[in-house]
């Protein structure tokens, strides 16, 4: 096997960690995965037919040091057997008056620069093969991190690889008050040829300090400086600029207002999955209560990309020069206490200059849409119709072409609870877009499926619809799917999940299947050997008339079944509340224990602002039960945890079906999030879902979104699966421009 730089490391932290249990179970956990795909190699698109995975997990809060995790796995690459993921962490160390996290091998910290908290900003993980450390005591924190930048090979996001590209970074933060937030941050970025990926520059080095005061609860003030030496991409020359943010956030009983300034050098944090700096801009939203049952929004967003054209006209690329201007409002009515409808226009224009790498631009969108959506005790329904114009006029040698489109657009979606165990889905959606030169397209689709729960075992069908015709051409391609998907436990302590993907579409080409086929099946087997002891503590109430108790545990549920498993970890520091009689929080272990209750029914509930933001709550947040003298009642809280879908939209430049070093973003394309769920737009050729459930999701590019005459040179739809070894998944699309020759018009294709 291939070995792993910060083995060493890990295997030094186990050795270090190792002792006595004190407190909870050790666990290990054994994952063994495949996937298996059918159909022709056109259709796979590069994809191995077969990709195996093994994983070990071995866990135990209770050594003398702290909380330990260890991680390491097996997979393919290259038609050997190798490390894929291995990692280790300590938790709950106690060091100079501070709590420490210590991870070596394959980890993630956020990088050192701050969002504040901002709409219109972002700042994605950044993935090491090397360490991170984080000690914090409620004042003040320390973050560092540093090593070769990662990123995610197979299907199951357990295997990495590393690309030429190293990122030390660091970051000191004071809370003398609880008002106001002090830090100093540093980083250093070495970049070599890392292939799929593009980067502004080869070297950066990068120091800054901000601020951040809350002088009430409602506002919230942000200052940012930095200065960068760096040396643009191709170019022997480094460079000085600043960089600088200043930003404020109010939040009020009636209403929300967010504006801020920024400058940002391409030196600012150039690591691969960062968003593209070098621009200056401003940012304006807010949102206000009209009334009871009516909120109007809006706001205006306007950059200026390449700060220093001259600069970067020596580098092999660089941001176009240009501007943009997006504006958008909006009003939000509420009909009743489930029902809403949210009425929103948006117009904007981009003007990029001509360069070296392209003729320039002058784009103008313009959107209005329509939503209602309806809440049910049951279930809920959703509706959406949009209608989106362009008018894109490009400038190769001064010709000015003009071309554009108007799309109409129709979607909807409805969710039921059929039972207890029990839900049934629908979704339809239709789209016709005309563009300006005479093509277009029209399509629709419409699918639905059921999901059922039995005895813990989880099964899903569902099936998909749709046909798609192009106008110019005058060929309509077919498209079936079905899925089938099995989870549960199969044996004490084993769990089985088995998914089967059929795919039938239509290929374009001659003597190629329109059959394709994906299997995937994992199983995990977990078992824990050591003593567990004590609770988190007691809420007492009057003596003479308590005579009951409650008691649990609050879990972090993996699989979403409600019940504590093996491999689900505890979870720590959350407040549970017994009605007014009383409150206390989860011990070490995830327990809890009230004594001394009054008979009778009680309400045990969660306290939701204790619970961190990785989790979602569980469906059922409060429970009431009915405390007796003779048996106590037992209640569990399984948190669900969430995770993160990053994506990227480039052009590709060179045809080569590959991100490269010429490949440019492609901003306000649209991302669609599991058929319609949610949707994101994206910024400087990046986009982002937070908060995703874990499980199978798909992410489809609007091609409506796109410029005129773009077409995807990879698949429109991206299986994504977030589990708990990749709770963050990465996404990329590659977009080429054909503009259709004027001939068309004077010529057209002959009726078959």
């Amino acid at each position: 096997m291939k070995p792993r730089p910060g083995w060493g490391l890990a295997l030094a932290l186990v050795l270090l960690a190792a002792g006595p249990s004190l407190a909870q179970q050790p666990s290990v956990q054994i994952t063994g995965a495949a996937q298996v795909m059918t159909g022709d190699d056109l259709r796979l698109a590069g994809q191995r037919r077969v990709d195996p995975d093994l994983s070990v997990i071995w866990f135990d809060r209770g050594t003398r040091l702290g909380a330990v995790r260890f991680e390491f796995g097996v997979t393919r690459r290259d038609e050997r057997a190798v490390l894929s993921r291995t990692a280790i962490s300590l938790d709950e160390v106690t060091f100079a008056g501070l709590s420490w996290s210590i991870a070596g091998g394959d980890v993630a910290a956020r990088p050192a620069v701050r969002d504040f908290g901002l709409a219109n900003l972002f700042a994605p993980d950044v993935s090491f093969e090397g360490a991170a450390v984080h000690g914090s005591n409620g004042k003040v924190s320390i973050h560092a991190a540093g090593g070769r930048f990662t990123v995610l090979r197979n299907i199951f996001g357990t295997d990495v690889d590393t690309i030429e590209e190293t990122v030390f970074q660091g970051e000191v933060t004071v809370r003398p008050t609880p008002e106001v937030e002090a830090f100093v941050r540093g980083s250093r970025v070495r970049n070599g040829d890392i292939g799929a990926y593009s980067s502004l520059v080869d070297a950066s080095q990068d120091v800054g300090a901000g601020l951040r005061y809350r002088p009430s609860g409602s506002w919230q003030v942000s200052l940012d400086a930095s200065a960068s030496a760096f040396r643009r991409r191709g170019s022997p020359r480094w460079e000085r600029a600043p960089s600088g943010l200043a930003g404020a956030l109010w939040n009020g009983a009636h209403g929300s207002f967010q504006i801020d300034l920024y400058r940002f050098s391409a030196g600012r944090f150039a690591a691969a999955n960062f968003p593209y700096s070098d621009r200056s801009g401003a940012f304006v939203n807010g949102d206000y209560d009209l009334g009871r049952f009516a909120k109007a929004y809006g706001g205006v967003d306007a950059a200026r990309t390449n700060l220093d054209p001259q600069a970067a006209a020596v580098s092999r690329v660089a941001l176009p020069e240009g501007t943009q201007v997006r504006g958008f409002g909006g009003v939000r009515l509420r009909l009743t206490d489930r029902a809403t409808i949210n009425v929103r226009a948006e117009t904007g224009a981009r003007v990029l200059r001509p360069s070296s790498v392209q003729p320039g631009q002058d784009s103008d969108t313009g959107l209005w849409a329509l939503e209602f959506h309806q809440s049910r005790s049951r279930g809920n329904m959703f509706a959406r119709y949009e209608r989106r114009s362009n008018v894109d006029v490009s400038d190769p040698g001064g010709l000015r072409l003009q071309s554009g489109f108007t799309q109409h657009e129709v979607y909807s979606q409805f969710f039921n609870q059929l039972g207890r165990g029990a839900q049934v889905f629908a979704s339809a959606h239709i789209s016709r877009r005309e563009d300006r030169d005479g093509g277009g397209q029209s399509n629709w689709q419409g699918g639905g499926g059921v999901q059922v729960l039995i005895k813990n075992r989880n099964l899903r069908v569902e099936a998909l619809l749709g046909r798609t015709r192009d106008w110019t051409t005058g060929v309509e391609s077919p498209r079936e799917t079905l899925s089938a998907g099995f989870s549960g436990k199969i044996a004490p302590r084993t769990f089985l999940s088995f998914d089967l993907f059929l795919d039938h579409s239509f290929p374009g080409l001659p003597d190629v299947s329109p059959w394709m086929t994906r299997s995937m099946i994992r199983v995990t087997h977990a078992f824990s050997y050591g003593v567990a002891h004590g609770l988190a503590g007691s809420a007492v109430a009057s003596r003479r008339v308590a005579s009951g108790s409650v008691d649990g545990m609050v879990f972090v549920d993996w699989n979403g079944n409600g019940a504590m498993d093996p491999g689900d970890e505890p979870a720590k520091g959350i407040a549970i509340n017994i009605g007014r009689l009383a409150s206390l929080t989860s011990g070490n272990d995830g327990r809890f224990a009230f004594g001394r209750l009054p008979v009778g029914e009680r309400e045990v509930s969660l306290d939701g602002s204790t619970v961190p933001a990785d989790y979602d709550l569980p469906a059922e947040s409060s429970r009431t039960v009915t405390v007796d003298r003779k048996h106590p009642v037992t209640v569990l809280f399984g948190l669900l945890p969430v995770g993160t879908i990053q994506g990227v939209v480039f052009l590709d430049t060179d045809g080569d079906r590959q991100r490269g070093d010429a490949d440019e973003p492609i901003g306000d394309a649209v991302a669609v999030l599991d058929d319609g769920s949610r949707s994101a737009q994206a910024r400087a050729g990046r986009f982002h879902f937070g908060g995703v459930r874990l499980g199978d999701h798909t992410v489809t590019l609007l091609m409506q979104s796109l410029p005129d005459g773009a077409q995807l040179t990879g698949p429109g739809t991206v299986d994504v699966a977030l589990t708990r070894d990749a709770t963050t998944a990465r996404v990329t699309f590659l977009v080429k421009l054909e503009k259709r020759p004027e001939i068309r018009k004077v010529f057209p294709p002959k009726k078959k």
